[in-house]
């Protein structure tokens, strides 16, 4: 990685080796999946908690097991 500074030193660019930048955006991509996932099961929990019926929540909790 290569930072870019101006005349005054301050730091206006960074310069990422495209292999590095692949990996960084992979790791994001994961992490992403990973929200989504808890998002949903958190979701999934709101609905039991707040009155789903018991197949409702059997099928939220298939829905994310699936």
């Amino acid at each position: 990685m290569q930072y870019v500074v101006d005349r005054s030193g301050k730091s206006n660019f960074l310069i990422v080796r495209r292999k590095d930048w692949e990996d960084i955006h992979a790791k994001y991509r994961k992490l992403q999946k990973k929200l989504e996932v808890f998002q949903a099961i958190r979701e999934g929990i709101q609905e039991v908690k707040f009155g789903a019926t018991e197949r409702e929540a059997t099928s939220i909790i298939i829905g994310l097991l699936g």
